[in-house]
């Protein structure tokens, strides 16, 4: 492949299987007429880093897809259960390592949605910090709705 895209990934150590999948995702049908039409070996340099690091960004998230359930996951890839989607979809990658280290951890399945997934997702979401982002964007709850855990999952009663 003579593709200057291609050649510019292979240079930065991504595999050919890798950059084959960065390179073809541009040609699916989500992308408009002209991103799949392009030529990548007369794009200006600022257009095409842009797609150098998008591309690697695909490359890196595929990468992190495979290590769900290990330690070297990095916490851009989904692995959780639909009860969790909210929480885990708007947070940082270290709060989604944090909860999939817990639920490793623990013996629990990353997609599962039993009582202790929930006392663990309460120990990493409910801390006076994240409470206030998540009260401001969803309107929230009332003080009384929340329940805290220390650092060994007891329970702690809040203040009214």
């Amino acid at each position: 492949m003579s593709n200057k895209l291609y050649k510019i990934l292979r240079s930065k150590g991504y595999t050919s299987r890798e950059c084959e999948y960065a390179l073809n995702r541009y040609k699916g049908r989500m992308f408009i007429k002209e991103v799949r039409e392009l030529d990548f070996n007369t794009l200006s340099k600022s257009k095409l880093n842009f797609y150098i690091i998008d591309s690697e960004w695909n490359i890196k998230w595929l990468r992190d897809k495979a290590y769900i359930g290990t330690k070297a996951y990095q916490g851009m890839a989904y692995f959780w259960g639909y009860r969790y989607r909210h929480s885990l979809r708007e947070c940082t990658n270290a709060s989604r390592r944090l909860v999939h280290d817990l639920f490793l951890k623990e013996g629990l399945k990353l997609e599962g949605e039993t009582k202790r997934h929930d006392e663990i997702m309460d120990h990493v979401f409910n801390n006076p910090i994240h409470r206030k982002i998540l009260d401001k964007k969803y309107g929230g709850a009332g003080k009384s709705d929340y329940v805290h855990y220390d650092k060994d999952f007891n329970l702690i009663k809040e203040e009214v």
